[in-house]
């Protein structure tokens, strides 16, 4: 069991996140600047890596249980890119990275599965999809459709969703003790 402070020194990675995501929507006010926009990308990117650093752990995990993962990713990353492809021109490379820091918190959200309660986990992980959601309609709707069918309520809701998920989830947390993982070590 990991005791109260470690638990305390890890949820500050929440806070700090959570903090670079308020400054990220107030900064994406003023979107249709180019400047701003990238900056709001690159707060929201700050924020989802202190949420991969909170979510992170020490047990070892075997890279094949991954794979399920790595290929419903790839696929997601191929079919947003070739939609918005053609538009992305200077963005190509923030939006990369973007989707990058999107997917690398999915993944440290996947490894908590045998370390904390499967309510935490589930909680988190619906937050991911959420997420995912609103980021791909954010994409979809500033490269690809300008005039994509309620857009702004789409991406706040899926936002929010994925906020209170993400909150939920972690006020849900219970780390667990799995002897069968902590003794394999990851495998390439």
């Amino acid at each position: 069991m990991v005791n109260k402070k470690e638990k305390h020194a890890k949820d500050k990675f929440f806070y700090i996140g959570f903090l670079f995501f308020w400054i990220g929507d107030l900064v994406l006010l003023l979107y249709e600047n180019p400047i701003l926009y990238i900056a709001g990308m690159s707060l929201f990117i700050i924020g989802k890596l202190f949420y991969t650093i909170r979510f992170s752990h020490q047990k070892d995990f075997e890279m094949s249980s991954l794979m399920p993962f790595f290929v419903v990713i790839f696929i997601y990353i191929v079919v947003i890119v070739l939609f918005v492809y053609d538009n992305l021109k200077d963005f190509f490379i923030p939006i990369i990275i973007y989707i990058f820091a999107s997917m690398l918190l999915g993944l440290f959200a996947f490894l908590r599965k045998d370390s904390v309660n499967s309510k935490s986990f589930y909680l988190i992980m619906i937050a991911v999809i959420i997420g995912a959601g609103s980021d791909s309609t954010a994409v979809l709707q500033s490269f690809y459709d300008s005039e994509l069918p309620y857009h702004q309520i789409l991406v706040m809701l899926f936002y929010a969703l994925f906020q209170y998920f993400i909150i939920l989830g972690l006020v849900e947390e219970k780390e667990i003790e799995n002897n069968h993982l902590s003794t394999k070590t990851a495998s390439f």
